[in-house]
């Protein structure tokens, strides 16, 4: 579950339990009924926004994100109906708040609030963004943030990844982007490295695209490599390119020593390359987990 839908969740019980204790307190006082009117509706919008935080696709959070608001805007009302039944001045609204008459104040808002509720209703006035907290947001939320076609036809590669230190567990995805790769006593037996890699688009691409993730459990004493390609794709001097399996079975060979597996790797590289430097970025990430 999404941990951010918790305090809704927490918050919708909360205010369903004291409205109805209210209510049931006395329900022919109208203080009373105002009160539990101004708790239930609060509570169906902070509920709605919970379920917006637990929303797994686009369609779904784009829904949900008007309810929040559309529920909510009534509490206005409750809430000074109610604020002029307790403090009395239900019978005096022609006394002055901030130099207007009380009931001038009264009537704007109840003139504004169904304005707001049509705009959003029938607008996108507000929409869904994406989360950031999880690789994917929703499972979709980037595409929709980079379209290629506003942005001169442009995309880009990404690995994205959130760690849990409590469960120890890796939340990733990537989009076109060179697979990480873990090495270290959690690493695959077969080359000594795991590839975390998801068969994603590049972002910018394709507009409504699912973009999937995945989760690893993480060792100790293990280490994560995120990187470009221009990492790998080093020209050799016989001609040839650097394979990505030569240069992962490289990285999960080196032994430890006095020396960084990053300083072996940029003298490995440079050594094979029949260029004086790199073409490509040459940029690489070293994440350890204890």
């Amino acid at each position: 579950m999404n941990p951010y839908a918790l305090p809704n969740i927490v918050a919708f019980v909360l205010l369903l339990v004291f409205g109805v204790a209210v209510i049931f307190q006395n329900a022919r006082d109208k203080s009373n009924r105002l009160l539990f009117a101004l708790c239930l509706n609060l509570a169906l919008s902070v509920g709605a926004g919970g379920l917006l935080h637990l929303s797994t696709s686009e369609a779904q959070a784009n829904f949900w994100n008007k309810w929040p608001y559309i529920l909510g805007l009534p509490s206005t009302i409750f809430a000074f109906e109610y604020a002029l039944q307790i403090s009395g001045r239900i019978h005096r609204l022609k006394e002055t708040l901030l130099g207007v008459p009380i009931a001038v104040h009264r009537w704007i808002i109840y003139g504004n609030v169904p304005i707001w509720l049509l705009i959003l209703i029938f607008t996108d006035l507000i929409l869904a963004p994406a989360k950031f907290y999880t690789p994917t947001g929703w499972e979709h939320g980037y595409g929709s943030l980079f379209p290629g076609e506003e942005n001169n036809d442009m995309f880009f590669t990404i690995w994205y990844g959130v760690f849990k230190k409590s469960t120890r567990e890796l939340t990733y995805a990537s989009g076109g982007h060179p697979p990480a790769l873990l090495i270290g006593d959690n690493a695959a037996k077969d080359s000594g490295a795991t590839q975390l890699r998801t068969a994603n688009n590049v972002l910018g691409a394709m507009p409504d695209v699912t973009y999937i993730k995945n989760q690893y459990l993480v060792g100790e004493r293990t280490t994560l490599y995120i990187f470009s390609d221009g990492v790998y794709e080093v020209e050799k001097s016989d001609g040839s390119m650097w394979q990505f399996a030569e240069f992962s079975d490289f990285m999960a060979n080196i032994k430890s020593d006095s020396q960084s597996r990053l300083d072996r790797l940029y003298r490995h590289a440079e050594n094979i390359s029949i260029q004086d430097s790199f073409e490509d970025d040459f940029t690489i990430l070293e994440v350890a987990f204890g």
